[in-house]
């Protein structure tokens, strides 16, 4: 949200794509989750500006890495639960627009509250999506099956991913 880092992270992303755009298989942006002091938000910070400023960057990524994969991590928006202002709608419109894969930094199976996320996202629009990468990170295996009660397994994930989320 705020244009001197963007600006500043996007001189970065314009010198890595000289260096390496066609000579690695993508490159991907962390996660769209940021959590700020609810009583003490960054000086002119606005979900919009974030979620604007999101949009941007991705736009810029794929516009100077045009050999290469562009992936976006999403799970969350800031101050968006159920996709109440359509950022995660729109986020998932413009990566099926503009060629961008979508991808995300946790997975655990039918969590609620990434159901009321990016999940369903990646459900309805797997098909659609130029690239889905799904990230497996330690904490995710500290998460037990509702069904079963245990640990959730390497291929419960993996089921998971694949079928529900559409990852490749």
């Amino acid at each position: 949200w705020d244009p001197a880092v963007r600006k500043r992270f996007q001189l970065l992303v314009k010198k890595l794509a000289v260096e390496f755009d066609g000579r690695i298989a993508g490159i991907n942006l962390p996660e769209t989750a940021v959590d700020f002091d609810p009583k003490n938000p960054p000086q002119d910070y606005t979900a919009d500006n974030y979620f604007y400023a999101e949009l941007e960057n991705i736009s810029f990524l794929r516009k100077m890495f045009y050999k290469s994969r562009v992936i976006q991590y999403v799970n969350f928006f800031p101050g968006e639960l159920n996709n109440d202002h359509n950022y995660m709608g729109r986020l998932f419109s413009f990566a099926i627009k503009h060629q961008i894969g979508l991808g995300g930094p946790d997975v655990v199976p039918y969590r609620k509250s990434q159901m009321k996320n990016s999940y369903p996202f990646f459900y309805k629009y797997k098909r659609q999506l130029s690239d889905i990468a799904m990230a497996i990170q330690e904490p995710d295996y500290t998460y037990k099956n509702p069904k079963t009660n245990d640990y959730f397994t390497f291929a419960e994930f993996y089921t998971f991913i694949k079928n529900y989320l559409g990852a490749s």
